[in-house]
């Protein structure tokens, strides 16, 4: 005899026989077992039948003390306790009987079942430990313990057996889920229950989160010319990584007193992204700041650099270009923009009048290529414009007023007025001012 029968039985003692009376019994059984939900229950082994067509039912006689000592005493019916809460009163007997019935091989599927789960229950959160029991009815051996999510099946731990057993479910959707326990002896023998369902919110669905969230640049450097733009891409995320639909999200900057200034304000509409576009005329680093017009912080105390001028802009590492229609040429840089030569003056004072590289193309293709700031006179190249006595010395389109005649002769030699190339004063914003050349 035993009792629940889930996991391991145990053995509580071994019944005997009492033909006088016509009974089993069990003497000096010693177990706790709690008032709620455990049973006792007898097994009957027997040795080969000539006749199964047999039934058994169960039952517990009326109590009889012979000796009226409320002990225990062969000839004694019913149950006796040490608490002296004997019983019962009167018999009582199952409430159904059992076929005894004999086969060789096993073909008993095991049982399983949920210990925290309840049909219908509601879970918050992400990660749900489901816990449940199994045993094997037969004799091949326990295979294996599934645990079936909208019919998705998934291993289960166990240490014992699988007597008792787990899954770790880590949810990534709202939603109500189809949960089931399946189970198989390694003769085949299958077992399956029935459908449970688990209403399951995790929190996170529709709620901001800085880890999930993604924001890119296409660049971090600029230049201050209120054209060259810095893209910033915010991709918007909860904390399952879904896009963000329909939020507003602010773009900042942090001015030198400290305060917060808002450049931009987008919504992500349907797709959870936006992209600002971050241009200026003022050089320098920009601290920036993204949030959501909520309060959340993005991204905080991001810098944007952009610089006074293009930096390194040679004129030389690239290509040239014109049309069949026209005589002007432009230098086609390494990012496909184009710069035009504004003078004759100016292409000479690199190539003097060799146009056999220039490459002719169509106006179609010209098109595709953004106009850039002109091609400034060579470095070394001395300029001046008709209004003004000033001489200039040209270095990667700055200009360096050269104060005497003595520092011109120094550096370019005592015909260096034959050498100075007359300017257009349209042209003067095409460079910046430099130190003077004294």
């Amino acid at each position: 005899t035993g009792f629940q029968g889930w996991g391991q039985d145990t053995e509580l003692g071994c019944g005997i026989r009492d033909d006088t009376n016509n009974v089993w019994y069990w003497n000096n059984l010693n177990e706790t077992i709690n008032i709620n939900g455990l049973r006792l229950f007898a097994t009957v082994n027997t040795g080969s039948l000539t006749n199964t067509a047999k039934y058994f039912q169960v039952g517990i006689p009326q109590y009889v003390d012979k000796n009226v000592d409320d002990v225990f005493q062969i000839g004694d019916i019913g149950y006796f306790t040490s608490g002296k809460n004997n019983g019962p009163s009167d018999l009582i007997t199952s409430n159904s009987a059992q076929y005894l019935k004999y086969y060789y091989g096993d073909n008993t599927a095991p049982k399983a079942r949920f210990t925290n789960v309840v049909d219908g229950m509601n879970f918050n959160g992400q990660n749900l430990y489901i816990r449940g029991e199994a045993r094997e009815r037969g004799s091949s051996g326990m295979n294996y313990v599934k645990v079936l999510i909208n019919d998705q099946a998934y291993n289960v731990t166990t240490t014992d057996n699988f007597a008792t057993w787990q899954y770790l479910w880590n949810v990534t959707t709202d939603g109500q889920y189809s949960v089931k326990v399946m189970t198989a002896d390694n003769n085949g023998n299958a077992f399956v229950t029935p459908v449970y369902k688990i209403n399951v919110i995790t929190g996170t669905t529709g709620v901001f989160s800085a880890d999930k969230t993604v924001v890119s640049f296409n660049k971090t450097t600029g230049v201050a010319d209120n054209t060259d733009k810095i893209l910033v891409t915010v991709n918007l995320k909860d904390g399952l990584g879904n896009p963000l639909k329909n939020k507003n999200v602010d773009f900042n900057e942090y001015l030198s007193t400290g305060s917060l200034a808002n450049l931009k304000t987008k919504n992500t509409g349907e797709t959870g992204t936006v992209v600002f576009e971050a241009y200026t005329l003022i050089s320098g680093v920009h601290n920036c700041r993204l949030s959501l017009e909520s309060g959340e912080i993005i991204k905080d105390n991001f810098e944007l650099l952009f610089t006074a001028q293009k930096q390194d802009l040679d004129f030389a590492t690239g290509s040239w270009i014109k049309t069949k229609d026209s005589s002007a040429v432009y230098f086609l840089d390494n990012s496909n923009v184009r710069h035009a030569y504004p003078t004759l003056n100016i292409w000479q004072s690199y190539y003097n009048n060799d146009f056999s590289f220039v490459k002719t193309i169509s106006s179609d293709l010209l098109s595709t290529y953004s106009l850039g700031k002109n091609v400034t006179y060579k470095t070394g190249t001395l300029i001046k414009m008709s209004s003004v006595a000033k001489v200039y010395k040209v270095e990667n389109g700055v200009l360096r007023w050269v104060k005497t005649e003595t520092a011109a002769k120094n550096l370019f030699g005592d015909n260096w007025n034959s050498l100075v190339k007359v300017m257009p004063e349209s042209l003067f914003p095409d460079y910046k001012v430099g130190e003077n050349i004294e």
